[in-house]
C-alpha cells in the first residue's frame, strides 16, 4: 500500500484513518480561523473541540461565531514558556504579526502589550479540553517557546502540526527548526 503524505491535510487524514485519536484541537496562532475551516472542508477530526488561541483580540468575533455552531472555545493571549505580558508586533497586513524580538523590526508595524500564558496553564484552567490533543502551532517564530510551556500538554498530545517560518519579509531566508 502506497501512503500519500503530500501535505498536512493528507497527513492528518492518514493519521485519522489509522485510528490516531484527537478529542481537542489546540490551534495556537489561530488568526482568522483558517485551520478550523480546513478541518471542516477535509473532515479532519470532525467531532473534536476546537480551542482557538491567538493574541489578536480582533479575531474574537470569528471565534464566537464558530462557537455558536460547533464545539469550540477561545483564549486571547500569546503563548510562551512563562506567564506574564509581552509586546506584540502587528504587521500592517496582519499575517506576520508576532511577539516582539522574534524577528527583525520592519517599518509600518504597530505594537501593543498582550497577556502571555503557557499552554499548560491554559489547559489546566479549562477542564473541558479533553485529551488526546492535536496541537497545531503557527506563531511566527515563537514555536519553541510554546513547546517549552507545554510539557504537560505534550504528554497527552497525539499529533503536532507545526507551521514554521522559512523566509523573511525582506526576501532573505530564516533558519528552519531543523537547522
Amino acid at each position: 500500500m502506497q501512503l500519500q503524505r503530500a501535505d498536512a491535510v493528507c497527513s492528518l487524514l492518514l493519521l485519522q484513518g489509522k485510528g490516531l485519536a484527537a478529542s481537542t484541537v489546540i490551534d495556537a496562532g489561530a488568526a482568522e480561523g483558517s485551520f478550523f475551516l480546513l478541518r471542516g472542508e477535509a473532515g479532519i477530526y470532525p467531532d473534536a473541540h476546537h480551542f482557538f488561541i491567538d493574541a489578536m483580540e480582533e479575531n474574537v468575533p470569528v471565534y464566537e461565531m464558530v462557537a455558536r455552531r460547533y464545539p469550540a472555545s477561545h483564549e486571547i493571549c500569546a503563548l510562551a514558556n512563562i506567564d506574564g505580558e509581552t509586546e506584540l508586533r502587528i504587521d500592517p497586513g496582519v499575517y506576520n504579526t508576532h511577539v516582539g524580538g522574534l524577528q527583525p523590526d520592519l517599518p509600518g508595524y504597530s505594537c501593543r502589550r498582550v497577556l502571555v500564558r503557557t499552554l499548560d496553564r491554559l489547559c489546566r484552567e479549562r477542564p473541558g479540553l479533553r485529551p488526546p490533543y492535536l496541537l497545531k502551532i503557527d506563531v511566527q517564530g515563537g514555536e519553541l517557546d510554546v513547546l517549552r510551556g507545554a510539557s504537560e500538554v505534550l504528554e497527552s498530545t497525539s499529533i503536532i502540526l507545526d507551521q514554521a517560518v522559512e523566509t523573511s519579509a525582506g526576501g532573505g531566508r530564516w533558519p528552519t527548526l531543523a537547522e
